[in-house]
């Protein structure tokens, strides 16, 4: 069936019967796949034109017009959507700011100072809203009165030890023990993209959840303990809210960090006592509701349009450099066991969500390489679901990728490899880090995470651009090395969380008092 059919097909399903057929969008939305950029946008604007049925069936519609073609207008009409809408409850609108945090992570061109402050404002209306449910008071707790021993982290996702998240989580905690002298209180209320308030919504995202951890009271790491809880998968709800806020009126901890920090439970924690957030993208800022957050140095000036536009002054940030904390290599390879040739020179590209990253551009990009250079392999180390698919449309390059897939020890297979190459996307830093630790360059275009961390030795322009850098590395051995050596100097800043988070928490304690 063609496009156009099935267009007819789905207005015919929309005007009648004043609903959406998923299978029926799905198809249409594989049609639209193949068309160019400007049909893409021309089916967009007309589906858009037909939106104004129901709250229900128009946020779907506008889901659904935001994957044919990704466009800020398209997703400042959703947000206003919502925000203006009265019928909505608190967790459904909860469950749309997840999905719209996620897509605008996702997609570069969709992220702007009006979708993030608007998204932002989505956040602030569920605390509100979510606040007049709640049968629990939220008193401030003064200082004197806290727990000069106690430190609580919160926390919206952790998983295992090769979740970059959970590392950063841990790593936090290890300091606040480790040098702060502080017991801390570890708390996942597990609410990354959560399902709960699920309304339609075109490729709903889901976030994971670790059901093994529900009965663990104790997580260690660099041989310090933490004690630890961990909500059900059924946040946010008003119970376990009203427990926790509970629990924390008993323990009154002396200061609270939140991970992430777009979660309900971090907003109403931050009525009581004034969290810092520690935010997992070093490439701007998190819509939080806590009192104060850390921003990358280098990222202030372009932050400040956002703090206006939420009436929020340079006082909510505290700038500082986002670090890391690896995994200890376990093991060792040659490259013969992952189906890699010595004399290759290995461009490696590592992600969880390669998927979506790993698009037709890039692959071009990199097709350019392997054409000119025989021995150039491309090691694809994580989640790259449709490898198959991408390989069969890029034959020329496909058949120089080796999909080594998801791996417990990164570090043992970033040591076989030569390159770090970023494809264009938000997040990356911690792979990036790894990379630079085992003495690979990385090479990133002017966006995102890892070109947050990296710094202008490693970024450019462009993915013409990166192409010629590429070359360099395979051709220029002196360059190469110098390279190499400035990334691992790098590393060892990156890493080095024990002096920056510690300067960090002493400002926020500054500033909290």
């Amino acid at each position: 069936m063609g496009i156009n059919e099935l267009l007819e097909k789905f207005y015919y399903t929309l005007q009648t019967e004043k609903k959406i057929v998923l299978s029926e969008a799905s198809d249409l939305y594989e049609c639209t796949k193949k068309c160019t950029m400007e049909d893409r946008k021309k089916y967009a604007d007309g589906i858009a034109s037909k939106i104004g049925y129901n709250i229900i069936v128009d946020i779907f519609m506008w889901s659904f017009v935001l994957y044919i073609y990704p466009d800020k207008q398209y997703m400042i009409s959703l947000e206003q959507l919502i925000l203006d809408d009265k019928e909505l409850n608190w967790r459904q609108i909860n469950y749309l700011y997840n999905q719209i945090s996620c897509m605008i992570f996702m997609n570069p061109s969709l992220k702007s100072t009006d979708t993030i402050s608007l998204n932002w404002k989505i956040s602030e209306k569920v605390n509100k809203m979510c606040k007049e449910e709640l049968s629990v008071s939220l008193d401030k707790i003064p200082m004197e009165e806290r727990n000069q021993n106690l430190v609580i982290v919160l926390t919206d996702q952790y998983l295992t030890i090769q979740h970059g998240p959970t590392k950063t989580t841990l790593d936090r905690c290890y300091v606040l023990k480790k040098i702060f002298k502080k017991n801390v209180f570890l708390i996942n209320s597990g609410e990354t993209l959560t399902q709960v308030g699920q309304v339609p919504f075109f490729k709903t995202m889901v976030g994971n959840y670790n059901e093994d951890l529900l009965d663990t009271d104790t997580v260690s790491w660099k041989g310090e303990s933490f004690s630890f809880y961990q909500c059900d998968y059924i946040m946010p709800e008003v119970e376990e809210l009203t427990n926790l806020i509970n629990a924390v009126k008993k323990l009154k901890p002396c200061m609270v960090v939140s991970v992430g920090g777009t979660d309900v439970l971090s907003g109403l924690i931050n009525e009581m006592i004034p969290v810092v957030t520690v935010g997992l993208t070093q490439s701007g800022l998190v819509t939080t509701l806590t009192d104060y957050q850390v921003v990358e140095q280098r990222m202030t000036k372009e932050v400040i349009p956002i703090l206006e536009k939420m009436g929020k002054d340079i006082s909510h940030i505290i700038e500082g450099r986002f670090t890391f904390s690896l995994k200890p290599q376990t093991e060792h390879l040659i490259r013969a066991d992952v189906g890699l040739e010595e004399d290759n020179f290995v461009i490696s590209v590592v992600g969880g969500r390669l998927t979506d990253e790993i698009t037709d551009e890039f692959l071009e990009m990199l097709e350019h390489i392997t054409e000119k250079y025989s021995n150039v392999k491309i090691a694809i180390i994580g989640v790259c679901e449709d490898i198959d698919k991408k390989i069969k449309k890029h034959p020329k390059v496909g058949e120089n990728i080796e999909y080594l897939g998801f791996c417990k020890d990164i570090l043992s297979r970033l040591e076989l490899c030569d390159l770090y190459v970023n494809p264009i996307r938000t997040g990356g830093g911690t792979s990036a880090v790894e990379a630079m630790f085992m003495g690979k360059p990385p090479i990133t275009v002017n966006y995102g995470d890892v070109a947050g961390i990296v710094g202008q030795d490693f970024i450019c322009d462009s993915y013409n651009e990166m192409e010629k850098i590429i070359e360099k590395y395979i051709t220029d051995k002196e360059f190469y090395d110098m390279k190499s050596k400035n990334a691992k100097e790098l590393s060892k800043e990156l890493l080095d969380s024990e002096n920056e988070f510690v300067r960090i928490i002493n400002e926020y304690l500054k500033r909290a008092n």
